[in-house]
This record gives C-alpha cells, sequence and structure tokens, in this order.
C-alpha cells in the first residue's frame, strides 16, 4: 500500500500542472492537466461503449497517457524535439512504475 501511495502522491501533481498550449495561446484559466485526462477518460468511456470496443482498456490508457507529466510537466512541441520529449516521458513513467514495483 506505501508504493500505492508514493505513485498517487506523485500523481496528484497533474492537478497543479496547465496545460501549456493553453496559457501559450492567451487563455488565462487554462485547464490542468488533471482535467484534461479525466475527461479524455469520460470521452473514451462514452464512443467506447457506443462503439463496442474494450472500454476497461480505452479508460487505462487515457488515465495514463499523461502520467509522466507529474514528473516532466506539461511539454509541448514547441519546447524541444518529439524524440527528446518521448525520451523525457518514457524516463517519467518508468521512474512512477518503479515506485509501484514495477519497471
Amino acid at each position: 500500500m506505501e508504493e500505492i501511495a508514493r505513485f498517487l502522491k506523485e500523481a496528484y501533481k497533474l492537478k497543479e500542472i496547465k496545460r501549456k498550449g493553453w496559457e501559450r495561446i492567451g487563455i488565462r484559466d487554462a485547464e490542468s492537466v488533471a482535467s484534461h485526462s479525466y475527461m479524455v477518460a469520460l470521452i473514451a468511456m462514452l464512443i467506447g461503449d457506443k462503439l463496442k470496443l474494450n472500454v476497461e482498456k480505452l479508460m487505462k490508457m487515457a488515465l495514463l497517457h499523461d502520467i509522466g507529466e507529474a514528473i516532466i510537466g506539461d511539454i509541448t512541441p514547441h519546447e524541444m524535439s518529439k524524440e527528446e520529449k518521448l525520451e523525457k516521458e518514457k524516463k517519467a513513467v518508468k521512474e512512477l512504475c518503479s515506485m509501484l514495483g514495477n519497471e
């Protein structure tokens, strides 16, 4: 349980991380990464049900698709190359998974 608590403490940071793309274009009250992930999961559930897809898998993917941003923050394409961003995300996800004992 301690490992899960550590992971959740890190994931909770997503509530405080604003989506930089919105801020970049001048939106003052930009959504957080957590808000974005919630809406993606909701969309996945509704569309997945409608299309008779594997909703559990879709929702897991939606909830975790930005989890690395809890460590690296929200990185826009204007800040670095796709390859560099992907490398940072992989490293962050690996660090988070290690908290759960999964590498």
